[in-house]
């Protein structure tokens, strides 16, 4: 058994095979707060070499934390993909963001 197989309890109180890394919560969050989908979000993970996300897991995430997450930074809840789905995809070059200071300094 490898350090990442043991069974550990999660915060709420689930045993899992094995907890997420924050990478993997990163890209899981992300494109749920985004509105993408299970196909989306299990793509990206995809390229990580990681486990993808069950359905049920999924669709829990989404109705326990998608309100939560976008009323936190004031967006307000729609279906399908949002702003922030889109900048994974197809960010905003830099200079149409109409910042002057460079991202560098």
């Amino acid at each position: 058994m490898s350090k990442n197989d043991h069974m550990e309890t999660s915060s709420g109180g689930r045993n899992t095979a094995r907890n997420r890394t924050p990478t993997e919560r990163a890209i899981i969050y992300a494109g749920i707060l985004g509105g993408l989908t299970l196909d989306q979000i299990n793509g990206l993970l995809k390229q990580t070499q990681t486990r993808e996300v069950p359905e049920k897991s999924y669709e829990a995430m989404k109705k326990a934390y998608f309100s939560y997450w976008l009323a936190g930074i004031g967006i307000t809840p729609s279906e399908g993909q949002n702003k922030f789905g889109d900048e994974i995809f197809h960010p905003t070059p830099w200079g149409k963001l109409g910042v002057t200071d460079d991202v560098d300094s």
